[in-house]
Formats: structure tokens, C-alpha cells, sequence
């Protein structure tokens, strides 16, 4: 059985990795993929600590479901709009077909940069409105 803490550190360890993989310039193909993984545990945790555990038969969308059925609109908007760029940015990581040209490093760091921030930022809010539920964290 996963509890809150163990959520929060896994989201936090995701969210730590991509930042160091964009410091050091190595396993930068993994960044995009942390970010999402981050946040979804970040909502796992949040999840578990306002709602109670959840079947996981249909893996991470089972958290997403649960998560967009009790948290408020703004909060689900947030953290759609923070997945949904890490997604579409690990797209443009990996290259898109051969009719587009693929973003420009540069453009693509500094858009992952602020992905991150703003993935932090989510984050740290989803694990302090857990934390507010009653569960602390490491």
C-alpha cells in the first residue's frame, strides 16, 4: 500500500532528476519524462491523502480519473496544462516526423526550463494541500 510520503518523495526525486539532467547536460532525453512522472505522483500522493486509496486496473488513468473527479477545476486545469506541455515537450525531444522540422535545442531548453518551474510550482502546491489532509512527508 502506497502512502502520501512516499508519493511526495517519489514526485519530489522526479522533479530533482530532471533539474540535474538539465544542469549537467547528460540524460537530457529524460527530462520531459520526469516531469510527467513527477506529477503524476505528486497527484497519486494527493489522491491518497484526500480521497483514500485507488484501484490501479487501469494504471497512472486511474489516478488521473480520481484525481479530476475531487480536486477543483483550476487545480485539474493546472496540473493538465503542466502534463500536457511535459508530454508534447518530450515529443519534440524525441523528433517528430519527417515533415516538420524538430524544435530548436535551444528553444526546446528554454521551454523545458519553464516547464519545470512551473511543474515545481504544481507540485509543491498538490503535496501542501495533501500535507493539509493530515499526512506529512519525509
Amino acid at each position: 500500500m502506497l502512502y502520501p510520503p512516499s508519493c511526495q518523495s517519489r514526485a519530489r526525486s522526479n522533479i530533482d532528476d530532471a533539474r540535474r539532467y538539465l544542469k549537467i547536460g547528460e540524460g537530457t532525453q529524460w527530462v520531459a519524462d520526469n516531469l510527467s512522472t513527477g506529477l503524476l505522483w505528486a497527484m497519486e500522493g494527493w489522491v491518497i491523502a484526500r480521497v483514500g486509496q485507488i484501484s490501479h486496473g487501469e494504471g497512472w488513468n486511474s489516478t488521473r480519473l480520481v484525481f479530476y473527479k475531487h480536486a477543483t477545476t483550476d487545480l485539474c486545469s493546472q496540473v493538465e496544462s503542466c502534463y500536457a506541455e511535459a508530454v508534447y515537450l518530450d515529443f519534440e525531444f524525441l523528433g517528430r516526423d519527417d515533415e516538420l522540422p524538430p524544435m530548436p535545442m535551444d528553444e526546446w531548453k528554454a521551454k523545458i526550463l519553464a516547464c519545470l518551474e512551473k511543474t515545481e510550482n504544481i507540485v509543491r502546491q498538490l503535496i501542501n494541500e495533501a500535507e493539509s489532509s493530515g499526512f506529512r512527508s519525509f
